[in-house]
């Protein structure tokens, strides 16, 4: 046998010895874990008790090029092991109402009829019961609050600007879900009055989305002006009502047919696949389930916080698809990490127990079928 079949037979031989080693370990853990849920004692992090295990290995370690080493290995090694004793003390799973999305319900959207978030709305609810238009993202989760609608469809995140940072604060200020998610290509059109050229205008108004979507096309224009408004059709509705071939709007094909306008130039956005997701907004979890889960969390200002919550989800082979920061509102220095995983449910929640035990605040935004296909164009 050859130096190294050597070297790792040398190696199995020991892997044999720590598996059991390591079984005695967990079930100790276990133990311990039992017996403080007699004592009503919930604690699993003991500083000075595990300040003094690194130590003693150490200490029996004879060979002290390997003493950082040998306090990583013991240090997960207990890590491990706080996970499976919050696992016996916290074994229950957290409970969230649940409910299935009627198609015949009333359902509000962001902006007005013919804007984006309209034509998705259409798409999530073919055969909605009435449709309604809500001038800002707060107006739609104040009358789902209300029980004016029963979902509310609203733009998270954008392929080109990225996350609608409005839309993830009112997620976490209301108690509401994600119910589903679609992805939809969106095509930026210059529309303006009957007649007028794209020489003539001067001021284009639209949703600051839209005029963000669209920088490579007002770079190449420096005289004309983008002005933010409202939402990209209600700058149709605008610019309709102006009749002047001066100013003109950023906004759908259907906007622009709505409201009278005539397309000057189309696909002014800067990137051709520029798409944009929209979710369903609602009072409960969606009964269907899927295996998308987006949940939001704090954490504390200490080293490691932030790999202690992520290892769960590596740990359980779970997918980590997005991660999103925040500033906390009064809290200088502070977030709230909002994130999006996918996997298998069931190994979803070990982690997610897990997750939750780690955080100083922690809200489920949503468990979902993901779009997984944004192919369509609206």
């Amino acid at each position: 046998m050859d130096e190294l079949g050597k070297a790792r037979r040398i190696i199995d031989e020991i892997d044999g010895q720590l598996v059991p080693l390591f079984e005695k370990r967990m079930r100790a853990g276990e133990q311990v874990a039992r017996a403080k849920q007699k004592s009503g004692d919930t604690s699993v992090f003991r500083p000075e008790r595990e300040k003094q295990v690194l130590e003693r290995a150490e200490a029996v370690l004879e060979d002290k090029r390997f003493s950082a080493e040998v306090r990583q290995f013991m240090g997960a090694v207990m890590d491990i092991n706080k996970d499976f004793q919050k696992r016996v003390l916290f074994s229950s799973e957290a409970v969230y109402p649940r409910g299935k999305m009627d198609g015949n319900a009333v359902v509000g959207f962001f902006g007005d009829n013919g804007s984006h978030s309209d034509l998705a709305c259409e798409k999530f609810f073919p055969d909605a019961g009435k449709r309604v238009s809500c001038p800002t993202f707060r107006d739609v989760f104040e009358k789902l609050k209300a029980g004016e609608i029963s979902f509310g469809v609203v733009p998270i995140e954008n392929s080109s600007t990225g996350s609608i940072s409005d839309v993830y604060d009112l997620l976490g200020e209301y108690d509401f879900f994600i119910a589903a998610e679609r992805w939809e290509r969106i095509r930026q059109h210059l529309a303006g009055v009957r007649g007028a050229k794209e020489s003539d205008i001067r001021e284009v108004y639209s949703h600051p989305q839209g005029i963000s979507q669209c920088t490579e096309y007002f770079s190449d224009r420096p005289d004309v002006t983008a002005i933010p408004f409202g939402n990209t059709a209600k700058a149709a509705a605008y610019v309709a009502g102006c009749g002047d071939k001066t100013k003109a709007a950023i906004c759908s094909e259907s906007a622009a047919k709505l409201y009278g306008l005539d397309i000057i130039a189309r696909d002014i956005n800067s990137q051709n696949d520029n798409y944009t997701r929209f979710i369903v907004i609602s009072k409960f979890m969606n009964d269907c389930g899927g295996d998308k889960i987006s949940v939001m969390f704090t954490l504390g200002n200490t080293p490691g916080a932030l790999y202690g919550v992520l290892r769960h989800f590596a740990f359980n082979n779970i997918n980590l698809t997005k991660m999103e920061s925040r500033p906390q509102k009064n809290k200088p220095g502070e977030y709230i990490f909002y994130v999006d995983i996918s996997g298998n449910p069931e190994e979803a929640e070990k982690a997610l127990a897990l997750v939750r035990l780690d955080c100083g605040y922690y809200k489920m935004l949503g468990e979902y079928v993901p779009d997984d296909n944004p192919g369509r164009t609206l």
